[in-house]
């Protein structure tokens, strides 16, 4: 069902030339049985196979008669041009709103249809008290009761995935570890597979993957980031714009230190660190009996006048 991994002088598509997203999303009778245990997937794995974990589970861990079965399925087709310039309108200015929705529409095919599980009368008893407390199980037997088997509505969903211009690709979230594998033992179950197979053209992409990927692609990057940020002179910055703010000229009161603080909030637009900012250390002794120099001066103190002497101060005579 599944493209298997690429061979060796097998062309491999780019995302540009994907012509159709189509998102896929299942609701069941309830969770694969866990009987063995998963390994939790390696965010950016390049040698990472959807084919191969789905293949892999399906053939050695997945029994069709124990697997979940569809009670309801859709598919949304989007054009790839058009998706693309959503996600470019969604981050225009124009229509950026912080306090609002993220929400674009986009022109779409969609196929969706209720499908009756092929269940006992013990196996509806239990989905029925399963039902009870897990709200993502909204389709009671009564509301499933009169429709169509999936081996009657799977022939529609293979025409409609026919239509879908290709190179397609599938889109599932969490779909290596649950859509693709419960698709695959309702195909194999109803005897599908050879007759109805996954049309030519099509792939699969797990959008968890996907997300893992690009999170740890940011997260590689802040940390590069900030591994060059001379933090010590981002204090110093903070410490200027505050005083700034409130006398508008640079003073260091109250015993208070600006460590590395630059002589204007021009001078301190460069907070990445540079060779000159790497010194030696010094004990916390030493930088209290020699303060560095920071660039900024102190207001001179005045001296108080000895006693019996005159001084003039503002053009006012005191006298002892």
């Amino acid at each position: 069902m599944l493209p298997s991994a690429p061979s060796k002088g097998m062309i491999q598509l780019r995302p540009d030339q994907i012509h159709s997203l189509i998102f896929m999303d299942f609701e069941t009778t309830g969770m694969i049985p866990d009987n063995y245990e998963k390994g939790r997937p390696t965010p950016g794995d390049k040698n990472r196979s959807i084919a191969y974990s789905v293949t892999r589970n399906c053939n050695v861990h997945d029994n069709p008669s124990e697997m979940p079965q569809i009670t309801e399925m859709a598919f949304v087709s989007v054009p790839r041009q058009l998706f693309s310039s959503a996600v470019e309108d969604i981050h225009n200015d124009d229509i950026f709103d912080e306090d609002g929705p993220l929400m674009k529409k986009i022109p779409s095919n969609i196929y969706s249809s209720q499908i009756k599980p092929n269940l006992t009368v013990n196996q509806w008893r239990k989905y029925e008290d399963t039902r009870k407390h897990c709200p993502a199980m909204h389709l009671s037997q009564t509301d499933l009761q009169y429709k169509n088997s999936f081996a009657i509505e799977w022939p529609a969903v293979h025409a409609f995935l026919k239509n879908q211009k290709s190179p397609a690709c599938i889109i599932a979230h969490n779909g290596a570890n649950f859509d693709f594998r419960i698709l695959y033992s309702e195909l194999i179950r109803n005897k599908l597979l050879s007759s109805y197979p996954i049309p030519d053209g099509i792939y699969f992409l797990d959008s968890y993957l996907a997300f893992l990927d690009i999170e740890k692609h940011h997260l590689d990057n802040l940390a590069v980031t900030t591994s060059l940020i001379n933090w010590e002179k981002v204090g110093g910055v903070m410490n200027l714009a505050k005083n700034t703010i409130i006398t508008e000229e640079v003073n260091v009161t109250e015993g208070v230190a600006a460590t590395d603080a630059p002589e204007s909030l021009e001078d301190s637009i460069d907070i990445f660190m540079t060779d000159n900012d790497v010194q030696p250390q010094t004990s916390t002794t030493t930088l209290l009996k020699q303060p560095e120099n920071t660039g900024m001066k102190t207001p001179p103190q005045k001296q108080k006048p000895p006693v019996g002497s005159k001084s003039v101060d503002n053009g006012i005579k005191r006298y002892p």
